[in-house]
This record gives C-alpha cells, sequence and structure tokens, in this order.
C-alpha cells in the first residue's frame, strides 16, 4: 500500500481522487466500480454514499435522504436529479452546444413547475484554457453572475481565477497539484468531455492553493492518501486549517 502525504493551501470541495500520465490505466481493462464511500468527520459522524451503475455507466447516487439520479443518451450524459427525503430539490441538464462550447442548466421546482434558475456556460478557448461562464435568471433573464478563467492540461484543472461580470478580477486565485492513483469515476461517467468543465478530473487531486492576488493564504490542507493494489484510492485523510481551526475528514472507499 502506498502512502502520500502532502501539505498545502486548499479550496476545494474534497470528493473523490486521480493518477500519474504513467500510471494511468489501459481504459479497455475493466477495474473494480466505486460501490461505497464514508465519510467520517472529527466528531465520529459518519456519512456514506453509495454508487449504482448500469454498466460502466453510474446511474444513482445515494448518501442517507439524499440522491441523485444520472440519465444518459448512448454513452452521454444529458440530465441529473439530485433528491433530499424524495422531494426534487434541482435538476441539470448538460448540452454539448459545439466541440467548444458545453452548457449545463439548473432547473428548481416553483409552484409545480422546473424553472430556470442557473447555467454554466463553457467555451474552450485553447487546448490549455477554458471560459466558464455563470448566469443566474431572474424573472426569466439570463444575467452574467461571474466568470472563472481555466488552465488545463491532459484532462486536469491547473489553475483557476474568477473575475466579476465587468471583467474585474476577484482578486483569488485558485492552483491544482495532482499525483498517482486512479480516479474511481474517471471511466464510468459518461461523457468524458464533460467531466473537467463541470465536475471530475483524470488524476487524483491532493492539493488546491487559494491565494489572494496580494498573496494572503486562505486555507490549508494536509493529506494522507492511501492506494490500493489497482492505484485506487483506499483512504483519504484530510485537516483542514482555516481561521486557526482545524477541521478532519476520513474517507474511506469501496469497491466491487
Amino acid at each position: 500500500m502506498k502512502k502520500t502525504s502532502i501539505s498545502t493551501l486548499i479550496l476545494v470541495l474534497l470528493a473523490v481522487l486521480s493518477c500519474e500520465e504513467n500510471a494511468t490505466p489501459d481504459p479497455t481493462i475493466e477495474l473494480p466500480k466505486l460501490t461505497r464511500m464514508d465519510n467520517t468527520d472529527g466528531s465520529s459522524n459518519t456519512i456514506s454514499t453509495y454508487y449504482e451503475y448500469q454498466g460502466n455507466l453510474l446511474t444513482k447516487k445515494t448518501a442517507g435522504p439524499f440522491e441523485t439520479v444520472y440519465t444518459y443518451e448512448g454513452q452521454t450524459l444529458v440530465s441529473e436529479e439530485s433528491y433530499a427525503a424524495g422531494q426534487l430539490m434541482f435538476k441539470k441538464e448538460y448540452t454539448k452546444e459545439s466541440e467548444d462550447k458545453l452548457v449545463q442548466t439548473m432547473y428548481r421546482p416553483d409552484g409545480g413547475n422546473l424553472a430556470l434558475s442557473q447555467e454554466w456556460e463553457s467555451l474552450q478557448l485553447s487546448e490549455t484554457e477554458i471560459r466558464l461562464n455563470a448566469y443566474n435568471y431572474s424573472s426569466g433573464q439570463k444575467v452574467l453572475n461571474h466568470y472563472r478563467i481555466m488552465t488545463v492540461a491532459d484532462g486536469n484543472l491547473l489553475r483557476e481565477e474568477s473575475f466579476n461580470a465587468d471583467g474585474t478580477s476577484q482578486n483569488i486565485v485558485v492552483t491544482y497539484q495532482y499525483h498517482e492513483g486512479v480516479n474511481p469515476l474517471k471511466f464510468v461517467l459518461g461523457e468524458v468531455d464533460f467531466n473537467i468543465h463541470f465536475f471530475n478530473y483524470s488524476k487524483n487531486l491532493v492539493s488546491a492553493s487559494s491565494l489572494s492576488l496580494s498573496g494572503n493564504l486562505s486555507e490549508e490542507t494536509s493529506y494522507t492518501i492511501e492506494l490500493n493494489e489497482f492505484q485506487l484510492p483506499e483512504k483519504m485523510t484530510t485537516t483542514l486549517t482555516r481561521n486557526g481551526m482545524a477541521i478532519t475528514n476520513t474517507y474511506l472507499y469501496y469497491y466491487e
């Protein structure tokens, strides 16, 4: 079992992980599928997330009263619906409008109907640069709220900077680092084009450093990651330090 400890800055939602270029498996070889992830916080509270598949496509994710259902056309992800205690909270639709333009649209229940709530428009500016526009809807009108410029390489997000709608910087830059290991969802979530733009990355994230442009620290997290014989994450422990407070979480991954 291989262990990697890294202390760094971070501003990111921790979830699933991934791999060094020379450790990337042959996608024609079927790896064990992630079926459960346990997240235990510093107070020993544990939340278990369960994953269901149809073939190699992730179709459902369940954590306590929360459930997400994924729908595909062929091998392409077209929508996801998120529920809490059986009640629809929101629906997201994914559209590939062109080779360089991907759109994620969110709808929320409103008086028995689904109303447009938010939209993310991802534009491939070059092989290494993506612009992600974030829109809100007000009285049916789509309004640009902010946007991000994202630097990518080999299916991974390396750097992002956020800007206000008028083009002024929000003065926060986030940089990402990765290490060996296989993302448990890399080969199972349908349309891979959507991964880098909206959710999963090719490699295992081990740090995301958040800095203001003045150089001030935002947060710091240390990681310990253990990989199994398939180079899949087996255990991850994180300690997040924010405003002098330390928050520890442990993630355990189970496969079949």
